[in-house]
Parts: structure tokens; sequence; C-alpha cells
């Protein structure tokens, strides 16, 4: 019995859209989508630096991160790559990618991910509910999200992209510590350099004038703790009407 056939079982309805009734479907509309998501997916352990899926691949599944981080990236025919994603708790991608998948995704540390199948989905009928408002907020938020990374590869100088880097993981990963937000990093300096269109060298470089000014503080190698939020905000101001509005609030189904 597939994972949509369990839900279905449970709820006592067809899985089949054109075989529901009005009540059934207003059944599952009342769930939470945490709980229609547990129900058709699976979990899926990923261990550090292992594929989740390759460029090309049929797109069977989509995936939300329940612990650890993923990056997704292309590589390109002269071997440079580009990281065009960067997902944690709470996160889901692949949700767009309609018949193959776009890019590589791969597991930056050791990762717990929600698996959950496209057709097994589909066989539900979700419209209207809170599981279908949710994914929508998530896929417009992604597509903000992606605008927003070609304005900044494409128009800002090498200190705003860094600006704006650290201030969307503080927003993404940040929590407060005393006087002042702090984050652990679990991407390499390669990551960063690779997603925002430096060298390994420049994002270092970088790091360290901002350490200098006192903007930021190097805890650890991995650990950063923002000293000055609106130096680092001030930083990326003119780029602001470029791009498009968007809060790093992920709160896809555990909200």
């Amino acid at each position: 019995m597939s994972a949509a056939d369990t839900l279905s079982h449970a709820l006592n309805i067809t899985p089949c859209p054109a075989g529901q009734s009005v009540r059934d479907r207003d059944r599952i509309r009342c769930l939470r989508g945490e709980d229609i998501l547990c129900s058709i997916g699976r979990e899926r352990h990923v261990v550090r630096h292992t594929p989740i899926f390759r460029q090309g691949e049929p797109a069977t599944h989509f995936f939300r991160v329940e612990s650890g981080a993923i990056r997704r990236c292309r590589v390109m025919a002269d071997g440079r790559r580009q990281v065009t994603g960067l997902y944690f708790p709470g996160d889901v991608f692949a949700l767009g990618d309609s018949r193959v998948y776009l890019d590589d995704a791969e597991a930056i540390s050791d990762t717990l991910l929600m698996q959950v199948s496209h057709a097994d989905l589909e066989r539900l009928d979700i419209s209207g509910s809170c599981l279908a408002q949710r994914l929508l907020g998530h896929t417009r938020r992604e597509l903000s999200n992606a605008q927003e990374l070609l304005v900044m590869v494409g128009r800002a100088s090498v200190r705003q992209r860094m600006a704006w880097f650290l201030v969307t993981m503080a927003d993404r990963l940040g929590f407060v510590g005393g006087l002042m937000p702090v984050f652990e990093l679990p991407m390499a300096r390669s990551d960063i350099a690779d997603h925002l269109g430096l060298t390994v060298e420049t994002v270092s470089r970088i790091l360290g004038e901002l350490k200098r000014e006192e903007v930021i503080a190097v805890l650890t190698s991995q650990k950063i703790a923002i000293c000055d939020e609106h130096a680092l905000r001030e930083m990326t101001e003119d780029l602001s009407s470029a791009m498009p509005e968007c809060g790093f609030q992920h709160s896809f189904v555990h909200a």
C-alpha cells in the first residue's frame, strides 16, 4: 500500500480526486499541512556530501529539510560551479522542478529530509487546504529569493554581496546571543563563493575587512556574530529598489 493509499484509508476516502465526494475533500482541507505531509512522505537520512539527486534525473519527489543543510548547484561545462540555493530546517526544495531536476542537490552536513512523491501528492485533492496554501507561498518565496540572488550576483559589488549574504543568513539561521545575532554557517567558504559569484580568496578578504571594521565578529571558523546590523543593511540600500520584497521567514509546514 502506497503512502497516499495509507492516508486515504485512514480518512476513509478514495485517493483519486475524481472519486472524492465534497465531504471527503473537506476533510482533507481541515487537516493541518503537517499531518498530510507526514502521511504521504517518508524520512530520508543523507550523509554529508552525499547527493540527493543529479541534474537531469526525473523529478519524482520534493523535499523538506528537517535538520542539517542542503545546497543546490549547477556545474558548467568548463568545471565552474554555481550554488543556486541553500536550504535549512523548514525549507522545501525541488517543488518547482516539473519533469527533471534542474540541478544537483547535495547534503552540506548530515541531514534529515522529508521526501514527498509528486505522484502521491497529485493523487489527493488538496485544493483549498492549508498545505496547498503553504506550497503556493513557498513557491512564491523561492522565486523571490532567486530574483534577489540574480540582482546581487549581477549588479552588486563584492562587499554588497557579502553584506547581503550575512544579513540573509542572520535572518534565516540567527539567534539572539546576548546583544547581537549569532549564527553558525554550515557551509564551506567555497560554497559561499560559488553562491555569490566570488572567489574563496575574496570571501575571506571581505570577511576580514568586516571583522576589522567591527561590523561582524568571527567567533569560530563557522560561527559569526553581527556587531553592526545597520551598517550591513546600509551596504545594500541602493539595491533595494531593484529587488523584490523578500522576508526570510520560512514557516512552510511547521507553522
